[in-house]
């Protein structure tokens, strides 16, 4: 019996024990669960606090850079220098834009369900949103700044070039329009092409860019009328509207022998035309040395209009007193192709330039 007792005694002692046991396990496991719960409560707070760390300070800078636009309009419309200022609200902009994207992707990654942070950081995008809106407002107005800048200074050489050529003398005109006309032209295009490519329309731009090419349109024309004038391609309209003759050879013998393209009573025209227009050169040689091409051009056309209906009333009665067969030309032959030989009334006189005498001579072997 006393056996059984101590047997019986020995299991109950076993099973406290075992029950104490699972007691400490329990309670132990149940401690592990709380401390997990609690540090990842603790770890869920600190995110939180540099969450919105964070946001407090992209508040801040949003404030801090709102201001610096208004400084900056301040001091634009004051007319003082903004250039440092600039340089810092570039500086400004990249560090704010890190840190809004920084809480904008730990909002969205980490799946905060805090009330007053999601507030927060929607005030922050609608901030943000409207404060990107006003720093390309600033950057437009800043490029239609250098814009305007860059117009007034291509206008004033225009202008100036301009000027330059209504008030030249008579020596340096044909070197100034040959250089100051394309360049004027590529300018009024570039000008031109700004404005079309700008955002905003100017009304004070637009005016002054019609006034730069309705001024650039009457000079030119005033100029190419001039430049015709005095042009020696001007006085050769056979070989202008000739087509077959394109050898440089044949141009040269042409240009040097007029008489070998005309027959003897048009030869006989064109010299006394070209008497008369000698005459004239004489006559208003003295009075173009003193005035410029632009006035010149205007009494020039006049006088060479007179003359020129002179000559042709002469040449019309000259011809109407010549036999129908002298006034018939020779049908116009290529220059591989020899002419055919022409009585002796008809000889040309001899040239005075030995150039001119080879190629006379070749042509008319």
């Amino acid at each position: 019996m006393k056996e059984i007792e101590k047997l019986i005694e020995n299991c109950i002692e076993q099973t406290e024990q075992s029950h104490k046991t699972i007691k400490l396990q329990s309670e132990w496991s149940s401690l592990k669960h709380f401390i997990k719960s609690l540090n990842q409560s603790i770890h869920e707070l600190n995110i939180k606090r540099e969450i919105r760390s964070w946001m407090e300070s992209a508040l801040i800078g949003i404030d801090s850079l709102s201001w610096m636009i208004f400084n900056f309009y301040e001091k634009r419309q004051q007319h003082l220098p903004f250039e440092n200022l600039l340089v810092d609200i570039d500086q400004q902009v990249a560090l704010l834009f890190q840190e809004v994207e920084r809480c904008y992707e730990r909002m969205m990654t980490g799946k905060i369900e805090d009330d007053d942070l999601v507030r927060k950081h929607v005030l922050i995008q609608a901030r943000w949103e409207s404060l990107r809106l006003e720093i390309d407002e600033l950057k437009m107005e800043l490029k239609e700044d250098r814009w305007l800048v860059v117009f007034g200074q291509v206008s004033d050489q225009v202008e100036a070039m301009m000027n330059a050529l209504e008030n030249a003398d008579s020596y340096s005109w044909d070197t100034k329009y040959r250089h100051y006309t394309p360049s004027i032209d590529k300018m009024l295009a570039m000008l031109g092409n700004g404005i079309a490519a700008r955002v905003s329309k100017d009304s004070v731009t637009l005016a002054r860019h019609e006034a730069l090419i309705r001024r650039w349109d009457k000079l030119r024309a005033t100029m190419d009328f001039h430049h015709r004038s005095i042009s020696p391609a001007g006085s050769e309209p056979l070989m202008a509207t000739t087509s077959w003759r394109g050898s440089p050879v044949d141009r040269g013998i042409l240009r040097y022998s007029p008489s070998l393209r005309s027959s003897p009573i048009e030869r006989s025209v064109s010299e006394s035309r070209g008497r008369e227009e000698r005459k004239l050169q004489k006559r208003t040689s003295k009075s173009q040395l003193g005035s410029s091409p632009i006035e010149r051009s205007v009494s020039d056309s006049r006088r060479y209009e007179q003359e020129e209906t002179k000559i042709q009333k002469r040449a019309s009665r000259s011809q109407l007193r010549s036999p129908t067969v002298m006034t018939m030309r020779r049908a116009a032959t290529p220059s591989f192709i020899p002419r055919p030989k022409t009585p002796h009334t008809e000889i040309p006189a001899r040239p005075h330039s030995s150039m001119t005498r080879k190629s006379t001579s070749l042509y008319t072997k």
